[in-house]
């Protein structure tokens, strides 16, 4: 990455869009020092590959020799983004936020260097100043903007079409966000498409405080491994803190169509190698899938640690054996009232739990979807087991979730 252009980072669709695009060129290719910031609101505990993209044009910027921050939206955090939302997000409360950022520079450090003396990328937090904003300092931000530029937003106007509550509290967001641009006094944001709204609105403040242009640029938003919109809940992410294993696993569900894209996005592999890695994806997908989890994990760990995954992989998921690595599911004595466990309460009361409710795990035992490994189906509602029978033993759930159980 630190040999490419910024034509070759446009080439390959790492950055979809610039506001103004002319202009910015021009102040790179006279070599200005353009200070940008990306941002990420502490709504998880977990970056995920999603964040990785924009995190990797920021890093090409570093390298290029150009001011970068990280920030942490700890005060944004506690209203919740609202974009790409058909409901309200709950606020969240300061200590879920402080626990949700408690790695967040460790998981962004895997891509940027905050250690470096050359050019060390910044990490700041907006609370810093959005918590400490005066009510005649919030009033002042609120003049700068209309209601109906706000209500300008896509998904404010389907709500308010569809009848549905739009918060006022959720109207603010753009305005906070936009905010951090002015407190900063950054060149440029980079963030997701789905963030375009806010930094422009970022960027009105700018020219109003600071009586500068700033300009917005936009990465894309590419799929979950399942080929739908990437989502924590769905569960189709691959989190930049993952172990090695469960990151080369994750990546081996991707949809074959999307190896070509993640391969461009995600990874250094060169530009002119691109074409011959679509005619890969077409004609072995699963080879081809391999070396794109290998190249992830070694990114994000180390090659040794790609090299052990990918054994790991292959050893488990294609030779059937139990992986080397397990969650501990326990139980206690006192659990079993009268000696015996059932199949509803093996699945939900360990800890952590197996399965999230008993309407899941009675669902699961309907369907026969777990078992003893290389042993009985648990697929009997009636079926009980006794400590000696349980302990120790090796649980498998679906395809690729293991637990060995340990009665204390």
């Amino acid at each position: 990455m630190q040999d490419w252009s910024f034509e070759e980072l446009l080439a390959r669709g790492a950055v979809e869009n610039i506001i103004v695009k002319a202009e910015f060129l021009t102040r790179l290719k006279r070599g200005d020092k353009i200070k940008i910031y990306v941002g990420y609101d502490a709504t998880s505990p977990h970056l995920h590959i999603g964040h990785m993209i924009a995190l990797r044009v920021l890093r090409w910027f570093q390298l290029h020799g150009h001011p970068v921050i990280f920030l942490i939206g700890d005060g944004t955090g506690l209203v919740g983004d609202p974009s790409g939302r058909s409901k309200k997000r709950e606020m969240l409360a300061p200590a879920i936020v402080k626990k949700n950022i408690a790695t967040y520079k460790l998981q962004a450090g895997k891509i940027l260097d905050f250690k470096t003396k050359r050019n060390p990328a910044r990490v700041l937090r907006n609370s810093q100043w959005l918590l400490k904003m005066s009510l005649g300092e919030m009033l002042g931000l609120m003049s700068q903007i209309t209601v109906q530029r706000l209500l300008e937003r896509d998904m404010f106007q389907e709500r308010l079409n569809k009848g549905d509550a739009l918060y006022y509290v959720e109207t603010l967001y753009p305005l906070l966000q936009g905010y951090d641009s002015v407190a900063m006094k950054v060149d440029a944001e980079l963030g997701g498409s789905d963030q375009f709204f806010n930094m422009m609105v970022g960027r009105d403040l700018v020219r109003e405080y600071l009586g500068k242009e700033k300009f917005v640029l936009t990465a894309p938003l590419v799929p979950g491994v399942d080929g739908e919109t990437m989502s924590k809940t769905r569960g189709n992410t691959i989190d930049l803190d993952a172990p090695p294993f469960e990151m080369f696993d994750k990546a081996m569900q991707l949809k074959d169509n999307l190896i070509p894209l993640y391969t461009r996005l995600l990874t250094d592999t060169p530009t002119d190698q691109l074409p011959q890695i679509e005619r890969d994806a077409a004609r072995d997908p699963l080879a081809a899938k391999e070396r794109l989890a290998f190249a992830l994990v070694a990114a994000l760990h180390s090659e040794k640690d790609a090299h052990a995954a990918q054994q790991e992989f292959r050893r488990v998921r294609r030779g059937g054996e139990m992986p080397a690595e397990m969650p501990m599911a326990t139980l206690t004595r006192a659990q079993f009232a009268d000696g015996k466990l059932s199949a509803v309460d093996l699945l939900t009361l360990t800890t952590p739990p197996m399965l999230g409710s008993r309407g899941e795990a009675k669902r699961m035992i309907e369907q026969a979807g777990a078992q003893f490994f290389q042993g009985v189906k648990i697929d009997q509602m009636d079926a009980r087991w006794s400590v000696e029978e349980l302990n120790g033993k090796v649980i498998q759930i679906g395809k690729r979730r293991f637990f060995k159980i340990a009665v204390k």
